[in-house]
């Protein structure tokens, strides 16, 4: 074979390759078509995930603000435990409970000027009856201590029901007032 035969024959070779190629490729290569469809339907769903995402969201914000509860602490000095609650909005307290550690509500109180009084921070003198009634109930003369929660009851702006609760654990101590000693059980919590 010549030099011209051959770079003939290689000719023909690579032109029936590259139709061969081709029509492999139209025939069964990528359907860009069909793929920027899919790519189009894709997006689709996305966005559409992405607006019940945003709606779930929404839904989260207002679930929290009807979650919102003032803030809640115990102080105690001698003789006296006070349940403080803060807050940046307006509430009113409806109850206050006093809860064993099995959850058992041991005493309720409500003060008859809770109905009417809305504010931003209360200071609320807990009854010592209250807490002796926990203390008995949870065996706080055996062991020396106790714990318990005291759940406030409290009604937001538009009228919706909350509560916050607040953990403590009880002792008992004394308080000595010249020759005379006064027992007493402080909350901390």
């Amino acid at each position: 074979m010549t030099a011209n035969e051959t770079v003939l024959l290689a000719a023909a070779i690579s032109a029936v390759t590259s139709l061969a190629v081709w029509f492999l490729s139209q025939r069964f290569g990528p359907n860009y078509k069909k793929q920027i469809a899919d790519l189009t339907e894709t997006l689709t769903k996305i966005l559409q995930q992405h607006s019940a995402i945003a709606e779930a969201l929404a839904n989260i914000s207002t679930r929290r603000e009807l979650k919102w509860r003032p803030s809640a602490r115990i102080e105690s000095q001698p003789r006296e435990n006070r349940q403080v609650l803060k807050s940046e909005r307006e509430f009113k307290i409806e109850k206050i409970a006093f809860l064993a550690a099995t959850g058992a509500v041991i005493s309720e109180f409500h003060q008859k000027e809770w109905e009417t009084q809305r504010s931003t921070g209360y200071r609320l003198m807990l009854p010592q009856d209250k807490i002796t009634q926990l203390w008995n109930y949870s065996l706080g003369p055996r062991n020396g201590w106790a714990t318990g929660t005291i759940q406030v009851e409290f009604c937001r702006d538009d009228d919706s029901i909350g509560d916050v609760s607040v953990p403590f654990m009880a002792k008992q101590e004394f308080d000595t007032q010249g020759s005379t000693a006064h027992a007493w059980i402080r909350l901390t919590g």
